[in-house]
């Protein structure tokens, strides 16, 4: 009786006979269930290569960390610095600049498989906010700095330590530290290259100045160790 009914229907295997194998909506244009590559399990499906789960989708790609476009502040407090000899005259004398302009950093990107970043620096304001009368520079605008999680090393580059009370350019800045797992701070930082001290009158009366980097003569190497770099924003 079944395959007169099919020979009826003109061999129809789109129509459903319960409890006759080959007729149900397994098919190969409608079903959910059989295996032929046009149904709805076949290679164009929700879990296929084209779908959320595979290689290209949003579930394998990897979370943009948490310091990216964050600004941290430079903690003059927790500096020790290592170079020039003889730098706490020079220190003395800058103080006051040092604590009313704090440096900035901003990772602005960062890529994991390449293991690059990109560093923004400038002058803070009260806040630790960029201070909008000096902008930022790009620290890597020579290149990427290197990202192997935690730890960054950028530069060189040029960054203002001085603010609006005194120009004091870091030439051929090289900035290196590691990002708390939360992202709040910066740590077991270094800062280091050659500070110009043109425009702080008096300061190499006070310490043995020497060439820089840009070809003028009022320089001293500058390192610094154990910096922290708190979090802003």
């Amino acid at each position: 009786m079944p395959a007169l009914l099919l020979l009826l229907l003109g061999c129809d295997d789109h129509v459903s006979f319960p409890g006759v194998p080959g007729l149900d909506d397994d098919d190969a244009t409608t079903d959910d269930d059989d295996t032929v590559p046009d149904d709805d399990d076949d290679t164009a499906n929700d879990d296929d290569a084209s779908d959320d789960d595979d290689a290209a989708d949003d579930d394998d790609a990897t979370p943009e960390p948490p310091f990216v476009n964050a600004t941290y502040c430079l903690d003059w407090g927790s500096v020790e610095i290592t170079e020039p000899g003889g730098i706490f005259d020079l220190l003395t004398f800058l103080s006051d600049v040092f604590d009313a302009a704090p440096p900035i950093l901003i990772p602005t990107s960062v890529d994991l498989a390449a293991e690059e970043i990109r560093m923004d620096v400038g002058v803070g304001d009260d806040e630790c906010a960029p201070d909008s009368a000096f902008g930022t520079e790009e620290l890597t605008r020579d290149g990427p700095g290197s990202y192997v999680e935690p730890h960054f090393d950028a530069g060189p580059g040029e960054m203002n330590l001085g603010g609006s009370a005194i120009e004091l350019t870091l030439q051929a800045a090289l900035i290196t530290g590691d990002f708390t797992p939360s992202g709040d701070a910066i740590i077991n930082g270094t800062l280091s290259g050659a500070l110009d001290l043109s425009e702080a009158i008096g300061a190499c009366a006070l310490i043995s100045c020497g060439p820089c980097p840009d070809g003028s003569d009022q320089c001293v190497s500058f390192a610094a160790e154990s910096a922290t770099w708190n979090r802003a924003d």
